[in-house]
């Protein structure tokens, strides 16, 4: 349909526009004819039964009669700023996505229906990026029953007010009573003036929530869904900001995503409110370049009532920030590592740091691993360290959003990992100490199957997929999806999908028996650190002129909360072959102590070799 009329009515736009951005002038009031419009600019999302519809940027409504128009046409988006950094709303919708994740989700087409037990309307609130599959009714039938068998209100995630956001889906739920509760900015621009100011101290960022910043967020509660949530991401950082009295002046979460950094959960002393301190929280508002859209929730029913909870900002950089190199990125092509070990005070607190992560509530694989190479290398220190984790970040945020299925991830790792970085293995990998070293392996993209494994399932993890690493007998690979339906993925052989018919040949021709079930269970984190460290002893006990490498892993290896008493035996074997005799007299000792509870013959014979170890100082 089409209005054209005498004098000043021109009306461009027809029912066949809705979906586009369109400027409409109409009347103030129906009929009137003494020049007072009023314009109105947005997304015309409906013209029927004489009323045209149009969302604006901001996500209100306006319904104009057809009566009343005066002048339309349809307007092209408006440019994005060339200074800021270019995302489409699908890639902006999937960082924070990725970086509040749920305890539960479940897909519905290409939507994504995410719980954690009321834990934020973020992770309690459908996703919508695409088509659910089935008529829109349909799919919001099934939304309401599924969160309603979790006696979770149903929320819808959508965003309004840029180029390829959802003001149809806005327009099509408001048309079946779903109304507004909370709506929130999100901002993007350069996360430059942010890092000035933690590179002068006055930002502190720890990879744990402290007391003091769960303090300052006690609004939302600290339970432990809450804490699985806040945690969740692929690389996530807790900002404090430190206030005159002790306590936070403010505080923020941060999370690391491939060239995006997310900040949310920003919190600031309601005292020093619009004072300041949280002016470096926010991701970069009022910096040059800065844009913005509205994202957010609409819920079936209530009181119509619009809420403002604050802004959250994404901060992110069209470049990636400054990482310091990877240890040993000026010796590619040599014939091995210019290792050389730390210093025993460096050393003494590698160990203490290892000990206690070895112990936490839920041990870090990769920061062990990381921790093993500090032992090893002394060029790994802390930046290098992070340069690592940083790198592992930076990978995950290459894969793409929650592909679909256990096979749909081995894929995605294995084209990313596999093809486009060329991680994978060869048998002289197995002759090189680098390649039981995470940072070793993350520069050469080479390493034993285990390393090549803890690289898959860190990457993987970061972004999201079920994935965990499987101990078969002499062969370690990767595992994703539950046990019924699981898919393994062999990165030695670049990520390669296995058949049950492959597996079955690494367990027979490893074994020479069949493949047990029992072998394809998940491993745990401190398992996979103890084949490591396995694997190091055995590589250094080939050669005894690295007996240094030997020494250091019994002693990591001893550092474990469970571990074979034997492991004192070998500890003073090493310390014999290095001339040091004393202390192995005095290990072969207290192992004797050990083993006289259950046999006094054994524990007698350990007396004796400690004896003969003294006797060797005369």
């Amino acid at each position: 349909m089409e209005i054209s009329a005498a004098g000043r009515l021109e009306v461009r736009i027809t029912a066949a526009d809705v979906g586009k951005r369109v400027s409409v002038r109409r009347w103030n009031e129906a009929g009137a004819t003494d020049g007072r419009f009023t314009d109105t600019v947005g997304v015309l999302t409906s013209w029927d039964d004489g009323v045209v519809v149009i969302t604006q940027k901001d996500g209100a409504v306006v319904r104009i009669p057809e009566s009343a128009l005066v002048a339309g046409k349809v307007v092209p988006a408006a440019p994005a700023r060339r200074r800021g950094p270019a995302a489409s709303y699908a890639e902006l919708a999937r960082i924070p996505a990725r970086g509040w994740q749920p305890v539960e989700s479940e897909r519905l087409g290409e939507w994504e229906l995410r719980a954690a037990a009321g834990f934020t309307r973020r992770a309690n609130s459908v996703l919508p990026l695409g088509d659910p599959g089935m008529p829109l009714d349909d799919a919001l039938d099934a939304v309401q029953r599924w969160y309603g068998d979790r006696g979770l209100p149903p929320y819808v995630q959508t965003a309004t007010g840029a180029e390829g956001t959802q003001e149809l889906l806005c327009a099509e739920l408001e048309k079946r009573g779903w109304t507004r509760e909370v709506s929130a900015e999100l901002w993007v621009g350069s996360l430059a003036p942010v890092a000035d100011r933690a590179d002068a101290g006055d930002v502190v960022l720890s990879r744990e929530a402290d007391e003091a910043w769960l303090a300052r967020y006690q609004r939302k509660g600290v339970s432990e869904v809450a804490l699985r949530v806040l945690g969740s991401g692929p690389s996530v950082w807790f900002a404090t900001v430190p206030g005159v009295s002790g306590e936070p002046a403010a505080i923020g979460r941060l999370v690391v995503d491939g060239r995006w950094a997310g900040f949310a959960a920003v919190e600031v002393d309601p005292a020093l409110r619009r004072q300041g301190p949280g002016d470096h929280c926010d991701g970069g508002a009022g910096t040059p370049g800065a844009r913005r859209g509205r994202v957010g929730r609409v819920a079936p029913g209530g009181d119509r009532q619009r809420r403002r909870t604050g802004p959250v900002r994404a901060a992110g950089l069209r470049d990636a920030p400054h990482v310091p190199p990877l240890p040993g990125a000026a010796r590619r092509g040599g014939a091995g590592p210019l290792m050389h070990s730390p210093s025993p005070e460096r050393a003494a607190e590698l160990h203490r740091r290892f000990a206690a992560e070895a112990r936490a509530e839920r041990p870090d694989v990769a920061a062990l691993c990381l921790l093993i190479g500090a032992v090893a290398d002394a060029s790994l220190d802390d930046a290098a360290a992070d340069a690592a984790q940083m790198e592992l970040d930076r990978l995950a945020g290459e894969l793409p959003y929650r592909p679909g299925s256990p096979v749909a991830w081995a894929e995605a790792l294995r084209e990313l990992l596999g093809e486009r970085y060329g991680f994978h293995g060869t048998p002289g990998d197995y002759r090189r100490l680098e390649s039981s070293l995470l940072h070793e392996v993350l520069r050469r993209r080479r390493g034993l199957p285990i390393l090549l494994s803890v690289v898959w399932t860190e990457v993987a993890r970061r972004a999201g997929a079920p994935v965990y690493g499987v101990a078969l007998p002499g062969h370690f690979v990767v595992g994703l999806g539950p046990q019924e339906a699981q898919v393994l993925a062999d990165p030695f052989d670049g990520g390669r999908v296995l058949t049950g018919t492959d597996a079955e040949l690494l367990v027979v021709g490893a074994t020479g028996s069949p493949l047990d079930p029992s072998y394809l269970t998940p491993a745990a984190p401190l398992d996979v650190v103890v084949r490591i460290l396995n694997n190091i002893r055995a590589w250094a006990a080939a050669r005894p002129e690295r007996s240094d490498v030997a020494l250091w892993a019994v002693r990591l290896s001893l550092l474990l909360p469970s571990r074979p008493a034997r492991l004192r035996h070998e500890l003073a074997q090493v310390l014999l072959r290095r001339g040091e005799f004393v202390a192995a007299a005095t290990e072969l000792e207290a192992y004797a102590e050990v083993v006289s509870a259950v046999d006094e013959e054994a524990a007698e014979r350990l007396r004796s070799e400690a004896r003969a170890a003294r006797a060797l100082l005369n």
